[in-house]
């Protein structure tokens, strides 16, 4: 049995998990330039938009203004909070779930070495 392609996806999991050195996400780091609201809005829209395209998830309008303000803590609680405004249980789809939060891991890492 051929197990390359497993093994190769938990090298990219290995590294990512590495990437994020136990990962925490408690908000800009202290001497970075804060993103100001509006920027930060226009961050989480671009997210939301990759989510709709990438997956589908479709968000109305409410819950997309809703997202945009609500504070960045973690990527588990961004995450619910995105599949809650789907109308879906996270716990009931963990497979789009774990696709979502590794969508929102990426895009916090990624805010964090831009600051």
């Amino acid at each position: 049995m051929d197990n390359s392609r497993e093994y190769g996806l938990d090298v990219a999991v290995a590294g990512i998990v590495g990437a994020s050195r136990g990962w925490r996400y408690d908000g800009p780091r202290r001497n970075a330039r804060v993103l100001g609201g509006e920027d930060r809005a226009i961050a989480v829209q671009h997210l939301l938009e990759r989510l709709d395209d990438d997956l589908g998830m479709r968000l109305r309008p409410k819950d997309q203004r809703r997202l945009r303000g609500m504070p960045l803590t973690h990527p588990d609680t961004f995450t619910d909070a995105v599949l809650d405004a789907e109308g879906l249980d996270p716990r009931m789809v963990p497979s789009l779930r774990g696709q979502v939060r590794n969508r929102v891991a990426e895009w916090l890492l990624t805010l964090r070495r831009s600051d």
